[in-house]
């Protein structure tokens, strides 16, 4: 990669940020309701601390999901509603 593909990578991510791209994007098959679906995938279970730790995570996912809704549902509300591009 040179400096100049490194300068454009940068810019282009500076410029994605700038958009506020994420608060129009809400994709049901992404985000973290299905992330968490793979935690039991990557958590291993083999002595009484995993489980614990597992216990804990799980308990942890409620308040999260309700965090992350409060937070991507702003930009559906009346008052931060976006026109789309036309």
């Amino acid at each position: 990669m040179t400096r100049l593909q490194l300068l454009a990578l940068a810019q282009d991510g500076i410029d994605q940020r700038s958009t506020g791209m994420e608060t129009w994007l809400i994709d049901p098959l992404d985000g973290p309701q299905v992330a968490l679906l793979n935690v039991p995938a990557w958590q291993p279970l083999r002595t009484p601390g995993e489980a614990a730790a597992f216990v804990e995570r799980v308990r942890a996912m409620g308040p999260y999901s309700r965090r992350t809704w409060r937070t991507s549902s702003a930009g559906t509300r009346p008052a931060c509603r976006r026109r789309p591009i036309r």
